[in-house]
């Protein structure tokens, strides 16, 4: 369930989503908008550097991959996707349900911030 006051969601931490809109103020829409466009493409750009990683056993590109993607996550409030990252960055190898896993992390959060702009 939504709490209404923030927006958020089981996919996104209320603390984290309060302190952007805070942050950003009347132009928190216009600039989460952009801000949740540039997540979508950066972390399909680092789930792919995941995946090849993990199919290559490349636990130096996977950890940094899974670093990159764990900062951004934890930025917009994406908890799950930061903890999965986390745990990707801990072992240095994914399995491909791992991988998928996390691709519908992310994907649920960006869909509860696009839910959030368009109230």
């Amino acid at each position: 369930m939504n709490d209404e006051r923030t927006g958020a969601s089981p996919e996104l931490d209320a603390n984290t989503v309060r302190d952007l809109l805070d942050t950003l103020g009347p132009n928190a829409p216009l600039a989460l908008a952009r801000i949740t466009a540039s997540f979508l493409q950066s972390s399909s750009e680092n789930l792919a550097a995941l995946a090849q990683a993990a199919r290559n056993q490349d636990a130096i590109g996977l950890r940094a991959a899974a670093h990159s993607l764990k900062g951004s996550a934890g930025m917009l409030g994406a908890t799950r996707v930061a903890a999965l990252c986390r745990q990707l960055e801990s072992t240095g190898a994914a399995t491909p349900q791992e991988l998928h896993d996390l691709t519908q992390a992310r994907d649920a959060a960006v869909t509860a911030w696009r839910e959030r702009l368009a109230r």
